[in-house]
Parts: C-alpha cells; sequence; structure tokens
C-alpha cells in the first residue's frame, strides 16, 4: 500500500539516503534543505521517493531534490509524488521549475515541463565531481511547467 506523507522538517535527515541520491554533496544540500518543504511517497512502510519543494517569489516553486530507491525506479513512484506536490500548492503558485542533469531532462519532458535555461558549470562546484553515464556533469539545465488543473 502505498502513503504519501510530508515529514516534520526535523525529521528531513532521516531521509539523508534518498537525499543524496539526486544531490551527493551535503553542503549543496544544507543550502536548501532547510527551507524547503519535503514529501515522501512510502510503499508498505518503506520510504522509496521523495521530493523537496521550494516555494519562490512572484508564484514559483522549484523542485530541489527528486530521488527514487534505485530498486524502485520506472515504477511511476516519482511521477506520481510530483503530481501530487503540484496539486498540492495550486493554489499557491502558477509555475513549476526544476534543474536537472542532461539525463534527467526527459523524465521531466514527459511530466510536462519544457527547458528554459542553462547555467554553465553548475555541477563543477560539487566535490566530489560528478559522473553521470560515465560523463562528467558540468551544466544544470533548468525546465519549467504551468501548474493548472490536470
Amino acid at each position: 500500500m502505498e502513503t504519501i506523507y510530508f515529514p516534520a522538517p526535523e525529521r528531513y535527515r532521516d531521509y539523508l539516503d534518498l537525499l543524496l541520491l539526486a544531490d551527493p554533496d551535503m553542503a549543496m544540500l544544507d543550502l536548501y534543505l532547510d527551507r524547503c518543504r519535503m514529501m515522501v511517497l512510502e510503499e508498505d512502510g518503506d520510504p522509496v521517493c521523495e521530493v523537496c519543494l521550494l516555494e519562490l517569489p512572484d508564484g514559483v516553486v522549484e523542485l530541489k531534490n527528486v530521488a527514487t530507491r534505485p530498486d524502485r525506479e520506472g515504477r511511476g513512484y516519482a511521477s506520481r509524488l510530483i503530481h501530487e506536490a503540484l496539486a498540492g500548492c495550486r493554489d499557491r503558485v502558477h509555475t513549476a521549475i526544476v534543474g536537472t542533469s542532461p539525463d534527467g531532462v526527459g523524465f521531466y519532458r514527459r511530466l510536462g515541463f519544457e527547458p528554459y535555461r542553462t547555467e554553465p558549470g553548475f555541477f563543477l562546484q560539487y566535490r566530489p565531481l560528478i559522473y553521470e553515464n560515465g560523463r562528467l556533469l558540468e551544466d544544470m539545465i533548468y525546465l519549467r511547467r504551468p501548474i493548472k488543473e490536470d
């Protein structure tokens, strides 16, 4: 059975195993985690997916950290959690944004996000450096989508 919930902020670090999948540099995670609202999807009492939402000025929400346990990927958990997260904030925001690596762009495009800017060299500040599918990550690609009734 699936359950979606908002853990208390003081419990966010209980989910470090998931959080570090999406953002493997603890120093970078510390820059935003305490300002976010986290949603977790559990299956049979086991946390399998999380998303951190950061509401920005001017009616924008940023998906700061989205991760699914590797052994549970491809089952739609992240898609469902993102859908629930955006539905839950549509009364306060009109646009969702997310920054991702080149390999993540296709996933977010399937959810209705469209690329709108790139932050050159963003990933080069990570320690250790991040490699994805044998390639050094350099640029962060930002995508956005309107939040409306789905």
